[in-house]
């Protein structure tokens, strides 16, 4: 027989179960950590700028034309978007396994199709596509200044040049994200006054700036072909872009017969700031810049964050003196917390197993044949998880944690019907001949039952079937090692380790265990009455059986059901939401005093709040805990903390605050929970889909099974529709687009060309002053000159 080799070779038994096991050891330094098996759908952005562009508008242009060409490309599940004022971002995902280089080249082809069609702004200020995870991110960060002496624009751009970069490059990451947009910017602040007066547009101050802040190659003098003897070729250089406000400042916008002129500086202020001035962030109350790192969605969390890390070690090494580098929110601490308590449950069963099997052999000897299986089982299925490319995680720990106390079945059967042929005064190596022989059959048969349990699991489609199948797949490698070593190493050392039991090893027993047999022998003379009288009532036992397997699917209609828990992560979420139109300002006014909550709240370790995160009128709050080891208990949970938060945002009546905590999974959305899309497809207003998603909130928070149910979708933010009499504008020879064109960039801002600083180009932008924009008179300052040179 097959196990009569290894009986008669015990050393290549062992020596074999030891390659087994270093293969093991081997495969388990080189697998990646992470706490779920990869299950997040690639995700594809497409963004795009619109300045000056309402949410509707930008739907009307942007989102209509690039949605209906890229909807349907290979491998799509399906595609989300939003607008806002200025900007669009569309998510396209895809299914589980897609190779993402090949899905962003699909939706990079079908937006070429797109871009023909989109507005010229939007083309000139470019569309970006990206690979990223959606989500906090994996990592959040902050750099301040210590003192007074960087503001926050100087802080942003030098995470942009001297950090999102760097972080950029690093294996894994997807995407390095600074909360708001404050690259530097040449902004032009007009006068519109001073413009009316002086007889300027719009249009002159933009054609001036474009025609004098301008880059263009000139040649070289003495470039060949040149004459015979040409000893010197020189390149011509003249003044191209500008750099300098002040330099922006003397721009010509008209020159005058008299030989005067009329400069920017004597309309418009002109200022080196920032692009955009709607979202700043701060870190415990104090000004900082936010910053967050997303993974891809193949990469591996605790590899990408170990990496990012180290980078921002030597990152903050070279910061400048006075600037400070902070982590928020890092994913991997939960990540480690959670696989150092798998660790732990995997040694104590792996003691408890032992314990138990001594217990009943009560023979060291013998336990430590099926005890020694253990590792050899478990160790070697490392080996496995790295030919199938599986990583060490939460699923796969789990399953080596329930396979313990299977593995050692098989070997346990074998030692005890060794023992039994000991007891009839047969050698040890002829008992394990014999037992071989009649239980050879019975392992391999118990074994490919248990593995035709699991095996199935691993061909469950979707994302379910990604998460089960490490899981299902590690007990049916562990449970077939199992099989190997007691087919194996088991019988080699029964035959040379066991010994028939003496009467002096009968009274050592009976002194140490005597009392465990003793109760053991009683319950089993109990449970053989009991078997014997349901043996004999078949009845009594089939109405049973069905009264169990009624209240079983009883309780699992009453069971709550769901994806993943939500777990203490030692980070909550708060969305600050204001009424639709709020101003900046007015959040962050909110905001202050969502911050002072959190301040004195004993659990909160720090925190980072983003006044205008999505909108003016939102803000985003990310709060790091204490340790666990700090807050044991359960009254400082995180759903302890976030209750009694909640209790004290309630008292806020000026804006809605929900604080959750973010979801299991980085990717799988923004918080915790579920989230739900409600999708009109009829050729209904915006304002009607909110009314009704308003209305579906409003009994979905009657539901005592929901809480904290909202939407961040805003439809009815206060608007000023302006209509233009055309008649009356041709009549006196004014064009529409100028009269357009004045009011958005006036209102709006508009991108006129580039300037360099840093080696880095950024944008410049004319806009009306703040004074000239801020009450809705303003409107009828403006003029546009008409086809007769006439200001109207």
């Amino acid at each position: 027989m097959f196990s009569n080799f290894f009986i008669k070779r015990p050393r290549f038994a062992m020596v074999l179960s030891l390659v087994i096991t270093l293969i093991g050891i081997i495969a388990y330094n080189a697998l990646p950590v992470e706490r779920y098996p990869t299950i997040t759908p690639p995700q594809i952005v497409v963004r795009a700028t619109y300045p000056g562009a309402n949410a509707e508008t930008i739907e009307k242009t942007i989102a209509a034309v690039v949605e209906s060409e890229i909807n349907g490309v290979e491998d799509m599940i399906y595609m989300q978007s939003s607008c806002s004022n200025g900007g669009y971002e569309l998510s396209v995902y895809f299914e589980v396994g897609t190779d993402t280089d090949m899905a962003m080249v699909r939706v990079q082809n079908r937006l070429n199709l797109a871009t023909p069609r989109l507005p010229q702004a939007v083309r000139d200020q470019g569309l970006v596509v990206k690979e990223r995870t959606g989500g906090v991110g994996v990592l959040v960060f902050s750099i301040s200044s210590k003192s007074s002496k960087y503001d926050d624009i100087y802080l942003h751009n030098y995470a942009s040049i001297n950090i999102k970069d760097i972080l950029s490059r690093v294996p894994g990451v997807g995407e390095v994200g600074i909360f708001g947009n404050k690259d530097y910017g040449i902004r032009v602040w007009l006068n519109p006054i001073k413009m009316a007066n002086l007889s300027i547009t719009t249009s002159d101050v933009m054609n001036a700036i474009a025609s004098q802040n301008i880059e263009v190659p000139v040649g070289n003098v003495g470039e060949d072909p040149a004459p015979d003897g040409q000893q010197f070729q020189y390149i011509i250089r003249t003044k191209g872009r500008f750099s300098q406000p002040e330099e922006f400042e003397n721009i010509i916008v008209r020159a005058n017969t008299d030989g005067s002129s009329v400069k920017i500086k004597d309309i418009a202020r002109v200022e080196l700031g920032a692009n955009n001035y709607g979202v700043f962030s701060r870190k415990n109350g104090s000004s900082a810049i936010g910053i967050s790192v997303s993974q891809l969605a193949d990469a591996n969390l605790i590899q990408v964050v170990k990496a990012v890390k180290a980078e921002l070690k030597h990152i903050s090494d070279t910061m400048p003196e006075g600037i400070e580098l902070e982590i928020i929110y890092d994913a991997a601490e939960y990540v480690d917390e959670s696989m150092n308590e798998v660790l732990f449950t995997l040694v104590l069963a792996l003691v408890l197993v032992g314990g138990v099997i001594y217990m009943f052999l009560q023979n060291t000897r013998a336990t430590f044949i099926p005890v020694i299986a253990i590792p050899v089982s478990i160790v070697g299925t490392f080996a496995f998880l790295k030919v199938f490319d599986f990583s060490i995680n939460t699923f796969t720990m789990f399953g080596l944690a329930l396979a313990i106390g299977i593995v050692v079945d098989d070997a346990i059967v074998v030692i005890e019907n060794v023992q039994r042929h000991l007891a009839d005064g047969m050698s040890p190596k002829d008992a394990t001949y014999l037992t071989m022989k009649e239980v050879s059959g019975a392992v391999i048969a118990t074994t490919m039952v248990l593995m035709a349990v699991f095996v199935p699991v691993t061909m469950m489609p979707g994302i379910s079937g990604k998460m089960y199948k490490q899981f299902a797949t590690t007990i049916a490698v562990s449970v077939g090692l199992s099989a190997v070593v007691a087919l194996t190493l088991t019988p080699a050392l029964c035959s040379l380790m066991l010994r028939r039991r003496t009467e002096k090893d009968s009274i050592r027993s009976d002194r140490y265990w005597g009392w465990f047999n003793y109760f053991f022998e009683t319950t089993r003379e109990k449970y053989l009455k009991i078997a014997y009288f349901l043996v004999h009532r078949s009845k009594i036992i089939l109405i049973s059986l069905l009264a169990l397997i009624i209240a079983a699917v009883g309780l699992f209609k009453l069971v709550p059901g769901g994806f993943f828990p939500e777990e203490d992560q030692g980070f909550i979420l708060a969305q600050i939401q204001l009424p639709e139109g709020a101003s900046l300002a007015r959040t962050d006014a909110v905001v202050k005093k969502v911050e002072n909550i959190l301040k004195n709240t004993p659990e909160v370790n720090k925190y980072m709040s983003v006044p205008g995160f999505s909108g003016s009128n939102t803000a985003m709050v990310f709060t790091d805990l204490k340790k666990w080891k700090e807050r044991k208990g359960s009254k400082h949970s995180v759903n302890a903390v976030i209750k009694r938060l909640q209790v004290q945002f309630a008292g806020i009546q000026e804006a809605t605050i929900y604080a959750f905590v973010p979801p299991s999974v980085p990717g799988l959305g923004m918080f915790g929970g579920f989230e739900f899309q409600l999708q009109d497809k009829g050729d209904n207003s915006s304002q009607y889909l909110a009314q009704k998603a308003g209305m579906l909130i409003g009994a979905a928070n009657q539901n005592p099974k929901l809480e904290r149910v909202f939407t961040l979708f805003q439809a009815n933010l206060p608007q000023l529709n302006i209509n233009i009499d055309r008649e009356k504008a041709l009549a006196q020879g004014v064009n529409i687009n100028d009269i357009l064109s004045t009011i958005g960039a006036q209102f709006g801002s508009a991108y006129i060309n580039d300037f360099n600083k840093m080696g880095r180009v950024f944008q410049v932008k004319i806009q009306a002053d703040s004074e000239y924009r801020n009450n809705i008179d303003d409107i009828s300052s403006l003029y546009v000159r008409n086809k007769h040179g006439e200001m109207v």
